[in-house]
């Protein structure tokens, strides 16, 4: 059976810009297991980008204020 993975921050707000990384550092104590976007205010997708240990760095396809929380 498979587990499937837990919401494991508060929501996060942000403001993106189209093509400029977001790093997050949600000192989970693990490898975060994604993200799930809640609100955007525009569409947008992320695209993850390798990061050191522990952390999120993602790039938005377009400018928008998003919410979103760490799995």
């Amino acid at each position: 059976m498979t587990t499937l993975p837990q919401i494991s921050t508060e929501i996060i707000e942000l403001t993106v810009t189209a093509g400029q990384p977001v790093r997050i550092a949600p000192q989970l104590g693990r490898e975060p297991a994604g993200w799930l976007v809640i609100w955007s205010d525009e569409p947008v997708q992320f695209h993850a980008l390798p990061t050191v240990a522990g952390e999120l760095s993602l790039m938005p396809s377009t400018s928008a204020r998003v919410r979103l929380v760490v799995l």
